[in-house]
């Protein structure tokens, strides 16, 4: 399917960027002035993808597992190495395997601490400013 991956509507910046999923599923970058957010569902990064998150102030990302590679899945660990290489100044970890969030968020934190990231795992009524 072809579209336009670059739109302006409203006065916001949109961009999309390809996953790696079994289905076609796109990241989109919204940008206001020198703010800009993104938001990737199921998927792993992809080239194109590292290259739009790039210095982006949130990067709201699905991070199926912790570390433990599964097809069609980001996995936190990898999206923690690859934010601080290409600048993310916030990571949202979001839509984990219900067993990782009931038993292994500790562990999640953990390593969000021993990576020194700007990483965070979401809960309702969350609030951050950019």
């Amino acid at each position: 399917i072809e579209f336009d991956r670059k739109k302006e509507m409203l006065g916001l910046k949109f961009e999309l960027a390809p996953t790696k999923h079994f289905e076609i599923n796109m990241a989109v970058k919204i940008t206001e002035g020198s703010k800009s957010i993104v938001y990737s569902g199921d998927g792993t990064f992809t080239e194109e993808g590292k290259k739009m998150y790039a210095n982006t102030d949130l990067l709201v990302h699905e991070s199926f597992m912790i570390d433990k590679k599964e097809e069609g899945h980001a996995v936190a660990l990898d999206l923690i190495q690859m934010s601080k290489e290409v600048g993310v100044k916030a990571l949202a970890l979001i839509h984990f395997n219900e067993k990782v969030r009931q038993e292994q968020m500790h562990r999640l934190r953990t390593l969000i601490k021993r990576e020194k990231a700007n990483a965070f795992v979401p809960e309702p009524n969350t609030i951050l400013l950019i």
